[in-house]
């Protein structure tokens, strides 16, 4: 749980925010970092911005929420990022009073996101003569063996790709040789093997 301290006051005309902050904080979901927060009574108009930060000290916008007029007690607010950075990160709440451009900050938290590792292929079934799709999400800075053989174990392609992205898309252009057929592809990464099969027609 954070909050805002009192006198917590940075730029516009100096005054004290008009509202309350009682909780802030950031929760890992699936592929997601949803961060929470909570006021108390309000009746103003103005926005919240929640910012992130892997290093803790420069901070990005993420999205802005406003708030207008809500005179009421105890208001639960939420907010997503859709794109979080894989490892720790760090969000604040950012207050910002619709007069005089007043705005504070809430103090900070951590998040340790890690993304779901997971590798897909397509089409499958696959035509004769077309490349093979590889998604793969969640190997950052991973390598991935990919094999692809028959279901008499005769290997027809064996590359390594590195993904450097959270998500990333490769292209098997050596499936536009194969004959139509059954075949077996594996996936190796991160001491883990991922089996599939693929029907080409």
């Amino acid at each position: 749980m954070a909050c805002l301290a009192v006198g917590q006051v940075k730029g516009g005309n100096g005054n004290a925010l008009r509202i309350e902050l009682q909780s802030f904080l950031a929760v890992c979901g699936e592929e997601k970092v949803n961060v929470l927060w909570k006021t108390g009574s309000e009746d103003v108009d103005g926005c919240f911005t929640i910012e992130k930060s892997k290093d803790g000290i420069n901070f990005t916008k993420v999205v802005d929420v406003p708030y207008v007029a809500i005179s009421s007690s105890n208001t639960n607010f939420t907010a997503t990022d859709c794109t979080p950075t894989k490892g720790i990160s760090y969000y604040r709440l950012k207050q910002t009073d619709k007069i005089g451009g007043v705005y504070a900050y809430s103090t900070i938290v951590s998040v340790d996101f890690t993304p779901q590792k997971n590798i897909t292929l397509y089409p499958n079934p696959l035509l004769v003569s077309n490349n093979l799709n590889i998604d793969i999400s969640g190997f950052e800075n991973e390598e991935v063996t990919v094999v692809l053989r028959n279901t008499q174990g005769k290997e027809f392609v064996s590359k390594v790709l590195l993904a450097k992205e959270s998500n990333d898309v490769f292209i098997l252009d050596e499936t536009k040789a194969l004959l139509p057929g059954m075949y077996v592809v594996t996936a190796s990464a991160d001491n883990k093997t991922y089996n599939y099969r693929l029907l080409v027609k």
